[in-house]
């Protein structure tokens, strides 16, 4: 997918869905690239669409078509592959037999019932924020990692008068029962304590295209923040072909 291959879905989408600022919609993508383009926002912006993109690394959960639909077309798609290349025997697949073969399974996988269920699993529509439990989250805790403690200096420590300190009068501690693993009493140890999950180290950081979160790409400043990203790479463009212009004298 490019901008302007995604330019040219849009157009489609507002000119079937009847949307306008009036009217608008909600269309709900990740984070790619193409989606991201300035002619794409501003048409949105223009025709009411409002864009919500995923969290990073959350669209094989809740994009609603790769949990219902996709994974049916895969499998109706190589049934009717196996059965066009059973009726065509030594031809090769070339890419003009592969719509009329995509056309066999499509509809097979695409029904609205697959469809509105997908929906309803990754708890878009009907909204259910609850879907997900903490059961799903364990995969992420072999690259879960603290929260760094800041230590921020007091700009007005408060000056105590010694003198003016009581000291308590010592105790002596009470016994108290031990809790040390090694008691001969005998605890209980979880797989966790004795064998613990890996842990993965921490990721270099690697220049290039800069990491994104939810937000609503058509909301103002998130648009400004774009059009400026936009316009530096724009400036790094043209600033490399001028360098390159001159060492070619």
């Amino acid at each position: 997918m490019t901008s302007e291959n995604f330019l040219i879905f849009i157009e489609h989408f507002v000119q079937f869905v009847k949307c306008s600022k009036d009217k608008p919609v909600l269309l709900i993508l990740d984070n790619h690239e193409s989606h991201l383009s300035i002619s794409v926002l501003n048409y949105c912006k223009l025709n009411g669409v409002v864009l919500l993109s995923f969290p990073p690394h959350t669209s094989h959960r809740l994009q609603p078509l790769d949990r219902t639909v996709y994974g049916p077309l895969k499998r109706y798609y190589n049934s009717a592959a196996d059965g066009w290349m059973k009726s065509n025997p030594g031809k090769p697949m070339t890419i003009y037999d592969i719509p009329g073969v995509l056309a066999k399974a499509l509809p097979l996988a695409a029904t609205p019932n697959n469809i509105q269920n997908g929906f309803a699993v990754t708890g878009i529509w009907p909204y259910n924020r609850d879907i997900f439990t903490d059961q799903d989250f364990l995969p992420a805790e072999v690259t879960n990692r603290p929260f760094e403690n800041t230590n921020t200096p007091v700009d007005n420590p408060v000056q105590l008068n010694e003198d003016a300190i009581i000291m308590p009068k010592e105790r002596t501690p009470s016994p108290q029962p031990s809790t040390s693993r090694s008691s001969k009493s005998g605890g209980h140890f979880t797989p966790q304590q004795i064998k613990p999950f890996p842990k993965a180290p921490a990721r270099k950081q690697q220049k290039g295209r800069r990491k994104r979160k939810s937000e609503i790409l058509t909301d103002t400043p998130v648009k400004a923040a774009l059009e400026a990203e936009a316009e530096m790479r724009e400036n790094r463009k043209k600033k490399a072909e001028r360098t390159k212009k001159n060492m070619s004298g």
